[in-house]
């Protein structure tokens, strides 16, 4: 079904993008029941093959490069980003591009991923796209594995576009400097409106 006018949910890709051959034939799939939207690096998406490239930007409502975004780079710079945070400094100014875009489409589910999340289970995965993870999403409720994937309810969006501020309240503190590959304090994720994490493989029927 060609549901694009009516698609509930906006699927945002941050970061690198990973297996492009796939990912630039899933994305043609997908894009009839999601808008797409890409926040990446520039030093890498120009390494992918002319083809690829361009199949990726017809399908994408819109690409943007940190490396062209200059109060990412500020940040950057001002906070001295360690690996592990860039992605939620990706998430934090894609919201700030493209927030009002999905506000004004009537958006319901914001679903962010790894350009190599089409190969899990992707019938479920399309499913749930398609029905803006209806029964799994709502206001005040997240699904969240790692760093594969989120999706949340676009009234929470604000609480996502204000994590980094909490990450930094942790980041670089005695306790990060100390053991330096722990991850962000557990803490904020349970408070991030009541995050889940899942066994994507096995979802919906096995989760905790």
């Amino acid at each position: 079904l060609d549901i694009a006018n009516s698609s509930k949910t906006v699927s945002l890709v941050i970061g690198d993008i990973r297996s492009y051959e796939l990912f630039s034939a899933w994305i043609s799939k997908i894009t009839k029941i999601s808008e797409i939207f890409i926040y990446t690096n520039k030093s890498t998406f120009i390494k992918i093959p002319k083809f690829y490239r361009e199949t990726i930007e017809k399908y994408s409502i819109d690409l943007k490069f940190a490396e062209e975004d200059n109060e990412y780079n500020n940040f950057c710079t001002i906070k001295n980003v360690e690996r592990g945070i860039h992605k939620f400094l990706k998430l934090n100014r894609a919201i700030y591009h493209w927030k009002q875009i999905w506000i004004n489409n009537y958006v319901e589910t914001v679903f962010t991923l790894r350009s190599d999340i089409g190969f899990l289970n992707p019938f479920l995965l399309e499913n749930a796209i398609k029905n803006g993870f209806k029964y799994h999403v709502n206001k005040g409720e997240i699904i969240a594995r790692s760093d594969l994937i989120y999706a949340f309810n676009i009234n929470d969006i604000d609480v996502f576009y204000n994590f980094l501020d909490k990450i930094f309240s942790f980041y670089l503190t005695e306790d990060w400097i100390k053991y330096p590959f722990k991850p962000i304090h557990p803490n904020y994720i349970i408070q991030s409106k009541g995050g889940v994490r899942i066994e994507w493989n096995q979802y919906p029927i096995k989760y905790i």
